[in-house]
């Protein structure tokens, strides 16, 4: 599960500008930070992209457990045109399978999601994609986000 996201720019007709969060000032520039501490600390942590499902024990192994990651880096930089797919996967116990791809773009806000929820080779019934604390995706398994 993401736990960071950070953006650095924005785009307009008259150029690239560094992008900071509120209360930001000139001499202290706070990086624009997607996901809050506030979102991580609660139980259940209410960040974005996690997955529920009708069954408890299925819903704490997706969104509690470390996912392998496609990627080494650390922090992905991308130039403009370029773009990065960032796989994380999950085998967990009892036949638990998730995957999520991220497809980011360097020109574009707009993001690419892709998600496999599945136990026992068969997708989890009553499963959600939750974007945000409120906003939930019923059953969408392949999910475009834009804003």
């Amino acid at each position: 599960m993401p736990v960071s996201w950070i953006l650095l720019k924005t785009k307009s007709p008259r150029g690239d500008y560094p992008i900071y969060a509120d209360g930001s000032t000139g001499t202290e520039k706070k990086p624009l930070q997607l996901i809050s501490e506030k979102a991580l600390s609660q139980n259940p942590r209410e960040v974005p992209f996690r997955l529920t499902a009708g069954d408890p024990a299925i819903t704490t192994t997706a969104n509690e457990r470390n996912y392998q990651i496609s990627v080494a880096e650390d922090a992905i930089t991308l130039n403009a045109g370029e773009e990065k797919t960032i796989d994380f996967s999950l085998t967990g116990e009892n036949g638990l399978e998730v995957k999520k791809t991220f497809v980011f773009r360097a020109d574009s806000y707009m993001s690419d999601l892709a998600v496999t929820f599945k136990k026992d080779g068969q997708p989890v019934p009553n499963a959600q994609l939750a974007i945000g604390q409120h906003w939930r995706s019923r059953n969408q398994f392949s999910h475009a986000l834009s804003h």
